[in-house]
């Protein structure tokens, strides 16, 4: 079967600024262009868990696109 692109959720909790998150989503996008993006304020469950990667935005670093792979290279 083919490979399918991986499905990332970004946990944007209230305090998280928007600027952050932002800055976030536009590193990942620039990694992973063909990721499916999801938002959300809680974890979330799928059946599949080795497709879909969830990333806590506050647990981020700040220096850009490395930090999203540093964080991808850290989980589990």
């Amino acid at each position: 079967m083919g490979r399918r692109d991986p499905t990332i959720v970004l946990l944007v909790r209230p305090e998280t600024s928007p600027r952050r998150s932002s800055r976030v989503f536009r590193w990942i996008r620039t990694l992973l262009p063909t990721a499916l993006l999801i938002v959300s304020a809680v974890p979330l469950a799928y059946p599949t868990d080795d497709e879909v990667i969830t990333l806590d935005v506050d647990a981020v670093g700040d220096v850009g696109p490395l930090s999203i792979a540093a964080a991808l290279a850290r989980r589990p």
